[in-house]
């Protein structure tokens, strides 16, 4: 019996060994990486040091309640602003990180990339940068 068994698992194994391969598809590979999604990465993961350096200091001066971000403002009210904000930046870093991988086999992605920096720009960092520069320097 076992030896039948042997017999025909060598069998299958001998099948599977003669099929063609293809090469696998990776979702994330960092040797697929172009420059142009590299520098789009890291000027979103600057965007998100900055935004946490801008919300920090704005909170600190100003108080949690002038988060603009419910969700953020809930984290920061309940484990304090800036353990809050390491997690959430932390995430968005590894977001982005992920992003990045897998920009190579998802094409609009690179595109997707570049508009969310320009809303990212105009929607925390500009925002952020003026209520600082008007109510604490």
């Amino acid at each position: 019996m076992q030896q039948a068994f042997a017999r025909t698992y060598d069998e299958q194994f001998e099948r599977q060994a003669a099929l063609p391969t293809t090469p696998s598809r990776r979702w994330f590979s960092v040797s697929n990486i172009t420059t142009e999604v590299l520098l789009l990465g890291l000027i979103l993961a600057a965007l998100q040091v900055m935004d946490g350096v801008l919300t920090a200091v704005g909170v600190i001066h100003l108080g949690v309640h002038v988060e603009g971000n419910v969700i953020i403002r809930t984290l920061m009210e309940q484990i304090g602003a800036i353990p809050a904000l390491l997690i959430i930046k932390g995430v968005a870093l590894a977001v982005i990180v992920g992003i990045c991988g897998m920009a190579a086999h998802v094409k609009w992605l690179t595109l997707a990339m570049r508009a969310i920096i320009v809303i990212y720009v105009g929607a925390a960092v500009i925002p952020w940068s003026v209520v600082i520069a008007k109510h604490i320097l």
